[in-house]
């Protein structure tokens, strides 16, 4: 499937294996592409407002569907990773997740009531965000 956005263009396909001809990211990964990289470029604009070194960023999305049983308003959500790389101390990473500006970007907004981010800890380190 084709798309257009302004003046680019997407490819949008299933796998083989679900009667598509694999020729493009499925839906899921579009939508992760997109949340990841609205988390990327909201931190690489953030980091340097501030002066911080952040050298280097790895987003990675994992979306995760809930059990059909399980009754809760929370049907489906997505994991969210982040590993910045520099010589960010121990409160700029733990700003890194609390930041208005920072991961509470725009994004989950905009997901609706069946969806919620998680979060985990710095990737790189293992570091949980205070």
């Amino acid at each position: 499937m084709e798309i257009r956005t302004d003046h680019h263009t997407l490819i949008a396909d299933e796998p083989e294996v679900l009667s598509g001809a694999d020729t493009g990211p499925t839906h899921f990964g579009l939508l992760l592409s997109a949340l990841g990289s609205c988390t990327a470029i909201t931190l690489r604009t953030y980091a340097p407002r501030k002066g911080w070194p952040l050298s280097g960023l790895r987003v990675r999305l994992a979306y995760e569907r809930a059990p059909a049983a399980m009754e809760s308003p929370v049907v489906d959500r997505i994991i969210r990773r982040i590993a910045p790389t520099g010589e960010l101390d121990d409160p700029q990473r733990a700003r890194l997740w609390t930041s208005p500006n920072a991961p509470r970007s725009p994004w989950p907004c905009g997901l609706g009531c069946r969806s919620r981010p998680g979060r985990t800890g710095d990737e790189a380190t293992g570091r949980q965000p205070s």
